[in-house]
């Protein structure tokens, strides 16, 4: 390829853009890229130590030091050895399995919607029944207190 290098910060800062154009744009969704299968990570721990005497002699003999002035107290309170170890690699392999399959998504769906029509239908025969069972009872108490009325009339003639 030809053009210039670009420095970690040039190149993440161009893979940013790069990746928000991806997305905003939709071509995200468009892509056929395969889904991930497997993804490695790498737990780590971090210890620190101050730096031996040997080591600050060298950096001070280096030419990056040598114009600089820096007292060998002050180097050792501002630079620190750094070491990562990755204890252990793990690996998880992804799989992507459909949760339901169709026939089974028909069940479920025709399940419930049987469950909500049956409590429906049920619910619209208990108030069928709720204001038959009303009106029977003002039917039934408008005949008793008619005769109620007749017997009470009755008993005024006699």
């Amino acid at each position: 390829m030809s053009g210039p290098v670009c420095n970690p910060e040039q190149a993440v800062e161009c893979a940013l853009k790069i990746q928000v154009a991806f997305i905003s744009t939709g071509a995200s969704r468009k892509c056929d890229c395969p889904l991930q299968c497997n993804q490695r990570t790498y737990p780590y721990s971090i210890t620190t130590s101050p730096l031996s005497q040997l080591f600050l002699d060298y950096t001070m003999k280096r030419p990056d030091f040598m114009g600089r002035k820096l007292p060998v107290k002050k180097l050792n309170r501002e630079l620190a050895y750094l070491e990562i170890f990755f204890s252990q690699l793990t690996y998880t392999n992804i799989q992507t399995i459909p949760a339901y399959s169709y026939i089974g998504l028909f069940c479920d769906v025709g399940c419930a919607l049987g469950l909500i029509l049956g409590c429906t239908f049920l619910t619209i025969f208990e108030i069928l029944q709720l204001f038959i069972g009303l009106c029977t009872d003002l039917v039934a108490s408008g005949y008793f207190a008619h005769l109620q009325r007749s017997a009470k009339k009755s008993a005024r003639k006699s």
